[in-house]
């Protein structure tokens, strides 16, 4: 394929062919590394095509329509989907990490069991997407579009991932952060997020604190219960922490 870098992208992604796609990115590859050499397609239409075996690391789809397109199980760590419109397209098992989804569209698609730890999603749009299995560990998706409660239960999270203020994190997750840290204080301290919840063990009396925007506390009817539930979790956790 003869013309300019950009050209020939776009003619081998059209192409279905991964293997003449993949063959290509390693010649032109000045880095070595296809995490620093970025191949553009911003602004085009490849939507429903297949991308099985493609390597797309660090490729900008920046403002491009993916719609429809089979994306399963294809590399696009460090990707620019920015605003890119992939409503129904099928992401399953596909590496996300670290990819740009700000604004993307992905309105019906389908994300099980794809890897979006890292992934900026920030006013993405996620209405009626697939999230089964999907690993969004430490995430944003505080200012997501779309997302419900139905499809949170079925994804992957802990306890730095962001939600939105009328979600909850589910019973499935594990909303501790690590082990125990010491603040300036010397206070041996567990942050519960999204709960917003700070557990500080001062001389034995375990305390907790309300914070702004407290996802567990705007969504319990009973914060008392609550409170029940978090120092049972946390009795469990002092033989860990040497008491």
């Amino acid at each position: 394929i003869k013309g300019g870098k950009r050209l020939i992208a776009y003619e081998l992604a059209r192409s279905g062919d991964a293997a003449a796609w993949n063959a290509w990115r390693q010649e032109s590859d000045i880095f070595g590394d296809h995490q620093r050499s970025r191949v553009n397609l911003s602004v085009t239409d490849l939507s429903n095509r297949r991308f099985a075996g493609y390597k797309l690391t660090n490729v900008s789809f920046y403002r491009s329509n993916l719609a429809h397109s089979n994306l399963e199980g294809v590399d696009l760590a460090y990707a620019d989907l920015h605003e890119c419109r992939l409503i129904e397209a099928s992401l399953t098992r596909s590496n996300l990490r670290y990819a740009r989804l700000s604004r993307a569209y992905l309105r019906g698609a389908v994300l099980d069991y794809a890897d979006l730890r890292g992934a900026d999603l920030r006013r993405a749009s996620l209405t009626s997407a697939s999230l089964i299995g999907c690993d969004l560990r430490g995430v944003d998706l505080s200012s997501t579009r779309g997302l419900d409660q139905i499809q949170l239960d079925d994804a992957i999270g802990d306890g730095r991932t962001r939600l939105p203020h009328h979600l909850y994190a589910p019973a499935s997750w594990d909303i501790y952060e690590g082990e125990r840290h010491n603040n300036e204080e010397g206070i041996e301290a567990l942050r519960i997020i999204p709960a917003s919840v700070e557990v500080a063990v001062i001389g034995g009396i375990v305390q907790l604190a309300r914070q702004p925007g407290d996802a567990h506390f705007a969504s319990t009817a009973d914060p008392v219960a609550l409170r029940r539930e978090i120092l049972a979790d946390i009795e469990q956790l002092m033989p860990r922490w040497g008491n």
